[in-house]
Formats: structure tokens, C-alpha cells, sequence
């Protein structure tokens, strides 16, 4: 094989290998993104068998940084479009918390079983249906519950003894 169809191989080779890790970032998976990688190490072997060292060790520096340059230009070009806006994360998280701090107001309140807590399940508390755990005990679908402690997104409830009815007397 003369020189000049040996390039024009390795550069179909290269071109071809930097697009299916590009396409690896759009859908990712794992597959795509291996063949690519090994038709990139398989045409740098294949310029050091062809052309020798001294053209491989060249070729092989060249398709670094190219792959270097283009998973630049992919990453910083992705992120500015539709698609990647979907993929990227676009905004700062250092104010963001995992928990909502109204959490900490339900303390002291009470609810209402809404399935039984054995001791996790779900409460409704000042009007909204929240997970719960229990402090150990078990608790009856439709029994009271007290708030006794938030911690973080864990919301701890204790079974209220609902209060005798009074008897009715008859006249």
C-alpha cells in the first residue's frame, strides 16, 4: 500500500473514531464509545506497522490531540444547544439543598395515619401527605400522629392516644 492511501486510511480512521465517542456523549451507553477508542488505538498501531516509528509516534500525537480538541469543542458546543441543555447541568448548586425547611415547622403538629407506619409509611400533616418513620412502634391507618423531630428530610411521628369519647346519657 503506497503512502499516500495509508493517510487517507488512518485520517478516515481517526475522523471516524473521534465521531463515535462524540456520538458516545450524545447516547451514551458504552458500546459506541469503546469501538471508537479501539479504532482510534487500532490506527495508531496501524501508522507505526505501515509507516514506522517515526511516522507513528507523530500520527499517534496528532490523534491525541485531536480527540483532546474535539471532545473539547463537543463538550463546550453541546452544552449550548437544545439537547445538550438536557444532558449538561446549566445552573450552580452550592445554594441548593436537599430538604425544604418548612419541614422543621411540622414539629409539634399532628396528623393522620394515612397507611400504616411500620414504621415508615405516609401521614397527612397540616393538610399535606408526607413520609414518615415511626420512633419503632407500630401505627394504625387512620390513628393520630405528633410530629416529635425533623431531621433533615426524616420526618419522626409518635401514635397519639385519641381521646376517650364521653359518654352520652340518655334521658
Amino acid at each position: 500500500m503506497d503512502t499516500a492511501t495509508a493517510l487517507m486510511w488512518l485520517a478516515m480512521l481517526l475522523v471516524l473514531g473521534v465521531l463515535l465517542i462524540c456520538v458516545e456523549m450524545v447516547i451514551p451507553g458504552g458500546v459506541v464509545g469503546t469501538v471508537g477508542v479501539v479504532v482510534i488505538f487500532g490506527s495508531i498501531v496501524w501508522a507505526f506497522v505501515q509507516l514506522g516509528f517515526a511516522f507513528g509516534a507523530v500520527y499517534a500525537s496528532i490523534a491525541l490531540v485531536l480527540c483532546g480538541v474535539a471532545l473539547y469543542l463537543m463538550v463546550r458546543v453541546l452544552s449550548e444547544t437544545k439537547l445538550g441543555g438536557r444532558i449538561v447541568l446549566q445552573r450552580d448548586l452550592d445554594e441548593s439543598k436537599s430538604y425544604d425547611d418548612e419541614r422543621n415547622s411540622l414539629v409539634g403538629l399532628t396528623g393522620v395515619a394515612v397507611t400504616d407506619l411500620r414504621p415508615a409509611g405516609t401521614a397527612k400533616i397540616d393538610g399535606k401527605r408526607v413520609d414518615v418513620v415511626t420512633e419503632g412502634g407500630f401505627v394504625e391507618k387512620d390513628s393520630p400522629v405528633s410530629v416529635v423531630e425533623v431531621e433533615g428530610s426524616r420526618i419522626v411521628v409518635r401514635g397519639v392516644e385519641a381521646a376517650p369519647e364521653s359518654p352520652t346519657q340518655n334521658a
